[in-house]
């Protein structure tokens, strides 16, 4: 008896099957002489392709209770190691930056080993760039390029904040409702939830979403009102941090062709803002 012959869209999926492992592949050589800049590069387009490929054998974890064994589990061979999607976030992206404040993450976070390719330099931006699909983040990535990376994240930062900070006019200030990505890694944003909606509002400020007529005026203000509230020395703000929600789905591209002549403000901005 024949085999039947795979469908239309069938082909597709196991183009892409190969594609993947093909690319997954090339992540076996060495890194030595590759600047840090580069290696960060690296690492933040793996992140993502491990997730994408991951999602496509085994799909998106089932639930918040699925996930730590399934993002400890999910790995690439990288030079001589092998290192899971959560290893790449904490132990490699983020391995000169803050642990987690959750209890939780004692327990479900990979330990903290040592690789001989993890970055030595804390980039805060790291924290906005990193994600796994999650309805609570923009589910869309852009392709890092070491000649433009700091553009990159940059305007990875200002979308993230973009669609995820709340602002709204209060009865004596502001209210601001943070991702909970800033409560986690409060610590490197200055350590306190004022630190955090600092550090988020001056980002938004400096690189902000484009937008048309009194819309991208109105924002603006607000943020103006927003900003000049928190750094009072009395700062008039209610801060609070939105849930986060385990629903992932898989990641698409988005160009960064647009970033143009858009200065870049680099990880120095970002360093600790209290």
């Amino acid at each position: 008896m024949l085999p039947r012959r795979p469908q239309r869209g069938e082909r597709r999926r196991y183009t892409l099957y190969f594609i993947l492992y093909t690319l997954s592949s090339t992540f076996r050589c060495s890194l030595d002489g590759i600047t840090e800049e580069e290696r960060k590069c690296f690492f933040l387009n793996c992140f993502h392709l491990l997730i994408n490929h991951a999602y496509l054998l085994l799909g998106p974890p089932a639930s918040a209770l699925t996930a730590s064994s399934y993002f400890n589990c999910a790995a690439y061979q990288i030079a001589d190691d092998v290192v899971s999607i959560a290893g790449l976030e904490h132990c490699v992206l983020r391995a000169p930056m803050s642990r987690p404040r959750s209890l939780a993450s004692k327990v479900v976070l990979p330990r903290s080993k040592e690789y001989a390719f993890a970055l030595k330099t804390p980039d805060p931006r790291i924290n906005f760039a990193l994600t796994a699909g999650s309805v609570s983040c923009p589910t869309s990535v852009p392709i890092y390029t070491a000649e433009t990376l700091d553009a990159q994240l940059d305007q990875t930062a200002a979308r993230f904040l973009s669609s995820t900070v709340r602002i709204r006019l209060a009865a004596h200030g502001v209210a601001v409702t943070l991702p909970k990505v800033l409560d986690w890694f409060a610590r490197d944003f200055g350590g306190s939830k004022l630190g955090a909606a600092r550090a988020a509002v001056r980002a938004m400020r400096s690189c902000p979403s484009p937008g048309v007529g009194d819309e991208a005026s109105a924002s603006l203000a607000l943020l103006d009102h927003a900003e000049s509230a928190l750094a009072a020395e009395a700062p008039t703000a209610n801060i609070s941090f939105s849930p986060f929600a385990f629903v992932c789905s898989h990641l698409t591209q988005y160009s960064s062709a647009a970033l143009g002549g858009r200065p870049s403000y680099g990880h120095d901005r970002w360093q600790v803002a209290t």
